[in-house]
This record gives structure tokens, C-alpha cells and sequence, in this order.
């Protein structure tokens, strides 16, 4: 065996003090803290999927006419309270548009099955939403009296989102 030269026991003196200091370590570590903060910004989305809902009437009726047609109404929001409404940016005096919610969506707040618009004042579809997320098929509904005017008419329904 070779005998231990002083590069060995430089060696051994510094294990044996990292040993020594070793236990310190850890308490000194513990003893840190941090506060952490995180904001969440507010998001509110809403999207009605699905093509142009689109309505064919006989060009000269015997009576009043109704069709219908279908959409997927999706939405997310992270805000407490909120309020989806809908409103027909013209509505027409010679027939009704009627917008209906199929699914039963009361876990998620008030909902009114069946809106009827009238004119541009937005009337709520659901009302208290608290943070939630989901989908509901979305009903459009257009009755023309035998007297409206058969030319091309488009009717745009505005969905907005608020707090409630």
C-alpha cells in the first residue's frame, strides 16, 4: 500500500468538514419562504357553430308559413354572475323569429326555454351563470304572415355576454 500523500489528506480534511457542516444545510434551506401571486384574467366567450341558418317560403302563400332551423351555441366563462342574451338587430312586423333552448341547462343557471324577438332590445337567454362552460342546440323559429313582402330579407341575432 502506498502511503497517503498531503493531496490525500487535503481530500479527507475537506469530506470530513462537508460531513461536519453537512446537517446545517438543510435547516438553512427550510427556513426560506416565498409568496407567490397569480392572476387569472376574466374570460367570457360565446360562439354560435354551425352555417347561415337559412329559411325557404312559397313565393305566394295561403297562410301563414313557419320554418325552422338549427345551431350549436357554445360558451365559456370564468367570471361569477354572468348573463348570455340575444336580441335581432330587425326584427319584422309581418313575422316572428322565435330562438328556443332544447337541452335542460338549470345546473348551469336561469334559463328561458323559449325567447321571442320583437325588436333590438336584448332579452337574457341565461341569466346567473357562475364560471362554467357548455353547449345547448339553439332552435331558430320564423312564422311570415300570408301579407310579408317575399323579398330577401336577413335578420342578424346578436348574442352578448355581461355580467348579471
Amino acid at each position: 500500500m502506498k502511503p497517503l500523500t498531503q493531496r490525500h489528506y487535503r481530500h479527507i480534511v475537506l469530506l470530513l468538514m462537508t460531513l461536519a457542516f453537512a446537517p446545517n444545510l438543510p435547516s438553512q434551506s427550510s427556513a426560506a419562504s416565498q409568496i407567490l401571486t397569480l392572476q387569472v384574467q376574466e374570460l367570457n366567450s360565446m360562439l354560435v357553430a354551425g352555417p347561415k341558418v337559412r329559411f325557404q317560403f312559397e313565393r305566394e302563400p295561403t297562410d301563414e308559413q313557419r320554418a325552422t332551423a338549427s345551431s350549436t351555441f357554445i360558451w365559456t366563462s370564468n367570471a361569477d354572475s354572468r348573463k348570455m342574451a340575444v336580441s335581432c338587430q330587425e326584427a319584422s312586423p309581418a313575422g316572428k323569429l322565435r330562438i328556443s333552448i332544447r337541452e335542460d341547462l338549470s345546473t348551469i343557471g336561469i334559463v328561458k326555454a323559449e325567447i321571442e324577438l320583437v325588436d333590438p332590445t336584448p332579452l337574457d337567454l341565461i341569466r346567473a351563470a357562475e364560471k362554467s362552460a357548455g353547449s345547448c342546440t339553439v332552435e331558430f323559429s320564423v312564422t311570415l304572415k300570408r301579407s310579408m313582402d317575399r323579398e330577401k330579407k336577413m335578420m342578424a341575432v346578436l348574442y352578448t355576454i355581461t355580467s348579471g
